[in-house]
């Protein structure tokens, strides 16, 4: 061991980073970007302040360093945004950039309810899900103007 330490080789590092790559690559399979709902894939990216390449998961639609989302969640927030009108960033302007944005908190908020009551792990749901896209929209949503004439009568 000794003469490895000499020749400055360290295994562990490059185990680390075998492990770190692998967890990387499942995730990327399994996710999708939490800001336009596209897959991931793995990247190699070049630092030019440290001169150093890392590989990262990466949204080649939004071109950003995404670590994703499972893509149920995803249905789910983009569905809270667009049909349920969810407003985070009220001070913004209009956009596809803001509509991305407030798609992106649901996710986040949805995960660590699910992280919470330990549905959601690392390595995506621990239950098995029965995820069934047309039952999003069998919610009814109330305007507090039609409760109140629900209330008159």
């Amino acid at each position: 061991m000794d003469v490895l330490a000499q020749l400055n080789l360290d295994f562990r590092e490059e185990k680390e980073q075998e492990v770190r790559i692998n967890e990387m690559r499942k995730r990327a399979s399994r996710c999708v970007c939490r800001y336009c709902g596209n897959p991931l894939t793995l990247r190699k990216l070049t630092y030019a302040a440290y001169d150093e390449a890392k590989i990262e998961i990466y949204c080649e639609h939004c071109d950003r360093i995404e670590y994703g989302t499972e893509p149920e969640i995803y249905k789910i927030a983009k569905y809270y945004v667009n049909k349920l009108g969810f407003d985070h960033y009220l001070y913004m302007d209009e956009s596809v950039r803001k509509t991305q944005m407030n798609i992106s908190v649901i996710c986040s908020i949805l995960e660590w309810g699910y992280k919470s009551i330990e549905i959601l792990g690392k390595d995506g749901f621990t239950v098995d899900i029965h995820f069934d896209e047309n039952k999003i929209s069998d919610v009814i949503s109330f305007t507090n103007t039609l409760l109140e004439e629900m209330q008159g009568d």
